[in-house]
């Protein structure tokens, strides 16, 4: 029995040891983190008044940065699920179409006494679903007033080149508007044209188009009747508007917008 009891008590012994241990080991770290604490409080607090403005303005500028972070995290994902939106939209206008994702954008001067379509100075008609762009020109008399000859090559980098230019789809790249003067009704005379520009290639002057007093755009379907509310083919009138001025200054969001609407379109039923 005392054999027994002497082995109980060591063991005991020895479990309080190495609980010793372990207990001196955390105190001594516990006074280590107390030390520091108070080392920097005392640093802290024996500090310029300098010292403490650069670090709230480091403070501050975290702060910032996360908030930037998190608002931009917040924007883009919005601005996704509002694309999304967008494109459902088109895809249901479009679905009761005859000619579906396909537009015709016109130029027509303002203070002409028949402001009808068929007085537009050129038309741009975008088929979305072939991919296809094709300039549509009207009739002399109202292209006197906007084009200019110009014998330079034009360069197509150049934003303070004085000439119109519009996207094409099937280059997928922009390309300025040309207009080359023929005569088609050998009727010179009557339709004001001047044998000495036949032939010639001519561009339009987009300082001349610009003002809003004088030239409006018009959107129309394919078969020219009224867009309604497909919000896309004004976001894509306004980009040709813009992007004819000065190409660098817009994206190509209202261009891939309606294609993605397409693509989306045929993964469900061929247009």
């Amino acid at each position: 029995m005392d054999i027994q009891g002497n082995q109980e008590n060591s063991s005991f012994n020895e479990i309080l040891n190495i609980l010793n241990l372990y207990i001196s080991g955390f105190e001594a770290y516990s006074y280590y983190i107390l030390y520091t604490l108070s080392k920097v409080s005392n640093n802290t607090y024996n500090m310029s008044v300098y010292q403490h403005l650069i670090i709230l303005i480091f403070i501050a500028l975290v702060i910032f940065i996360l908030i930037v972070m998190y608002f931009d995290i917040i924007y883009r994902e919005a601005s996704k699920i509002k694309r999304c939106r967008e494109i459902e939209q088109a895809i249901e206008i479009n679905d009761n179409l005859e000619y579906p994702y396909r537009y015709n954008v016109y130029l027509i001067k303002k203070n002409i006494v028949d402001k009808s379509l068929s007085n537009f100075s050129f038309c741009l008609q975008y088929d979305f679903v072939a991919k296809t762009t094709t300039v549509i020109y009207g009739e002399y008399r109202t292209l006197n007033d906007i084009i200019f000859s110009q014998y330079d090559k034009l360069d197509y980098n150049d934003n303070l080149s004085p000439a119109f230019v519009y996207y094409d789809l099937s280059k997928d790249n922009y390309v300025y508007l040309q207009y080359t003067n023929i005569d088609s009704n050998n009727d010179n005379e009557r339709s004001g044209v001047s044998k000495d520009s036949l032939g010639k290639s001519f561009y339009i002057n987009k300082n001349v188009i610009m003002d809003p007093k004088e030239y409006i755009f018009v959107i129309t379907r394919y078969d020219n009747k009224i867009v309604g509310n497909d919000k896309q083919a004004y976001e894509l009138l306004k980009f040709v508007k813009n992007a004819g001025f000065d190409r660098t200054s817009v994206n190509l969001s209202a261009i891939y917008n309606i294609l993605y609407s397409i693509d989306n379109k045929k993964n469900s039923v061929v247009i």
